[in-house]
């Protein structure tokens, strides 16, 4: 488990995931789907692997249910009681390697609603 020292506040992770499953996207029920918050994200198996940035060594490699469950378990479990353990995978999640480079699930979702939704005028 890490411990902070004095000074490193400002020292940023990241850490690599990779999913055990696919990653489905789903508007909730009775919703239109035009806004960003109809949308949520199914849950799928995912493993942390790696921290590409920080230098920060991990000793067990977390396996979590959903991304936002593998967030919050591995600030529970590397940086306990070191910040907020909530997160959201819309934002705190991308897609490293891809061919339109650093790609925010977030942007990913508004490209869905944009495309299903570009006739009208109700996007963008």
């Amino acid at each position: 488990n890490a411990k902070r020292a004095l000074g490193d506040e400002g020292i940023n992770y990241k850490f690599e995931c990779v999913l055990l499953e696919d990653l489905y996207m789903y508007c909730l029920q009775n919703r239109s789907g035009q806004v960003e918050s109809d949308w949520k994200l199914a849950d799928c198996k995912c493993q942390l692997t790696a921290c590409i940035e920080g230098g920060f060594t991990l000793s067990d490699k977390i396996v979590a249910d959903s991304l936002n469950k593998l967030f919050a378990n591995t600030i529970g479990f590397y940086f306990n009681m070191q910040r907020s353990t909530s997160g959201n995978a819309f934002k705190d999640f991308y897609i490293k390697n891809s061919k339109y480079g650093k790609l925010k699930i977030s942007d990913i979702r508004l490209e869905l609603i944009h495309n299903i939704y570009k006739s009208t005028d109700t996007f963008r």
